[in-house]
Parts: structure tokens; C-alpha cells; sequence
């Protein structure tokens, strides 16, 4: 099934995913292009696919609709930031007969309000146990307590909130935002983003890593419907696939639900896995 990728941008965790489904697409043996949607009619044209995967859309697709609308072959939405983008997800709904959400409760409200005969799922993040696998690290990516990801409001409480609790403890905090935090004067706070390998290391490196869900509040949202999130983030199943301890925080209706750390089949929630369950059956 010939595949064009479309990216209205890549940025943060959003180029690693694609990376990451990009090869998973050659794994299953899917010939597949990439572009960015400014160039998508061009490129529909000139490779002529089956499936066009709009990938982590933002605002910027409402300026293509026209050309989308057009195009030959059939076209999924791969949306990665529901429920807190989900008004765009609603508004593609006459437009994109395949959609994959990565929120349950977003694909429930999606297909409850649909006046089309929209194909809708619900797609899990996912790991690639390529990349997220156990592994030894030096010691300077060793801590006791570990969160990556920037400073939202609900982070920045915890954080402040356990202040006391952490302050004999060795822990490591990266992301934009954390400067000067209260408390943590003594420990390693690095204001930055890194690389996903050094990221891999400092999960490889640490007892227990925090996993910081954002919540509702924490940042201007499009969801208007004000849906709750229900799903657990792509950095559960990379913690998971490490095989280290991690505390999972703002998504107490799953907890009951998480799988164990000594069940946990990296190759069973892998992009591969993704693809193989969800992308591969639409066509059949």
C-alpha cells in the first residue's frame, strides 16, 4: 500500500514518532514518501499513493483544504495531541474518512458525533524496542528520580509539592521551564531538550521515572467539548520498554488498567505492532 507521510511541521516528540513510523513502514515492507503539507498535491501527484497519513496536524491544515479535498487515493488523519487539539480533529471529520486518535475518549466522542461514515480508532502511543530497550549507562546519567518533559502548571506544583520529599534524593529534571524551581537548587535541572539517544540513557540511568501527564488546564487547549484525556502518554510505553519503574501521575482512571513491568512485550506495543493492527487491516 503506497504510503505519502504528511507533516504540517515536526517538532518535539513529534519528529521522533516519525521517525520511528517511518521505519516501522519499512518493516512492514510499505513503499512510502514524505512532505510537507504546502507540497502535498505535488507530491500525491507525482508518487501517486494509496494512503495519504496526515501525521500530527496542526492549525496549518485548515489552509489546505481545498487541495486535501482533491486528492486521489484515500487519507488519514493521525492525530497525536487529543484531546487538547480535538476541535481540529472534529472539524476533519468531513474530510478524512480514516481517523486514528491516540485518545480514547476522543475516538468515543468522535464517533458519537460523526454525520459521515468515518473509520475511526483509537491508536495507542507506542515504543520502539530498537531505540527503547535496557541497556548500561555511566554514572552520569544515573539518579534516583527522574522526570523529562517542560514545565506546565500541574508539573510545576508537583514539583514544588514534593520538594521536601525529594530533597535527599538525586534527581534529574529536563525540559524548558524548571529554571530557578524552588527547592531543587542542589539538583541537576537542565534547562534544555535532548537528543533521543542521551534520553534512552537518563531512563536507563534512573530508579524511577516520573510520568507527568498534562492536564486540562495546563496549557490554552482547542477542546471546546472538553473531553477528559484517558490516554497514557508515548513516554509510558518508552519507559515501560526500558524495563524501569515509573509513577504515573494524571491518569488515575487507567491505573487499574497498566500492565505489570514483568508482562510487558515491547514488540506488542511497538509502531510495528501499530501499523500491523490498526493500518495494515484498513484496506482488507
Amino acid at each position: 500500500m503506497k504510503t505519502l507521510l504528511v507533516y504540517s511541521n515536526l517538532d518535539g516528540f513529534a519528529t521522533n514518532i516519525q521517525r520511528h513510523i517511518g521505519d516501522a513502514l519499512s518493516e512492514v515492507e510499505v513503499e512510502w514518501e514524505e512532505c510537507y503539507i504546502e507540497d502535498v498535491v505535488k507530491a500525491s501527484k507525482d508518487f501517486q499513493p494509496i494512503m495519504h497519513i496526515f501525521f500530527h496536524p496542526n492549525k496549518k491544515i485548515y489552509d489546505y483544504i481545498d487541495g486535501i479535498r482533491e486528492l486521489g487515493g484515500h487519507k488519514l488523519l493521525w492525530s497525536m495531541e487529543d484531546p487538547y487539539e480535538s476541535d481540529l480533529t472534529f472539524d476533519m471529520l468531513p474530510y478524512f474518512h480514516y481517523i486514528f486518535t491516540t485518545d480514547k475518549n476522543t475516538a468515543n466522542a468522535l464517533q458519537e458525533e460523526t454525520k459521515y461514515e468515518n473509520k475511526i480508532w483509537h491508536v495507542p502511543h507506542a515504543c520502539d524496542p530498537k531505540v527503547h530497550k535496557p541497556m548500561d549507562v555511566p554514572y552520569e546519567y544515573r539518579s534516583d528520580i527522574l522526570f523529562v518533559g517542560n514545565a506546565y502548571k500541574s508539573r510545576l506544583k508537583w514539583f514544588s509539592d514534593h520538594a521536601q520529599e525529594y530533597k535527599d534524593k538525586m534527581v534529574t529534571i529536563i525540559g524548558i521551564g524548571y529554571r530557578g524551581l524552588d527547592g531543587y537548587q542542589h539538583q541537576r535541572v537542565m534547562h534544555q531538550h535532548v537528543t533521543e539517544d542521551e534520553y534512552v540513557k537518563y531512563i536507563n540511568g534512573t530508579n524511577l521515572a516520573l510520568n507527568l501527564h498534562r492536564q486540562n488546564d495546563d496549557l490554552d487547549m482547542a477542546n471546546s467539548r472538553k473531553i477528559q484525556a484517558s490516554n497514557l502518554n508515548n513516554r509510558f510505553f518508552e519507559v515501560m520498554a526500558c524495563h524501569k519503574k515509573q509513577l504515573v501521575v494524571g491518569r488515575d482512571e487507567r491505573l487499574k488498567d497498566l500492565p505489570e513491568l514483568h508482562s510487558f512485550r515491547p514488540d506488542h506495543d511497538s509502531y510495528k505492532s501499530r501499523l500491523v493492527q490498526y493500518y495494515l487491516s484498513i484496506l482488507k
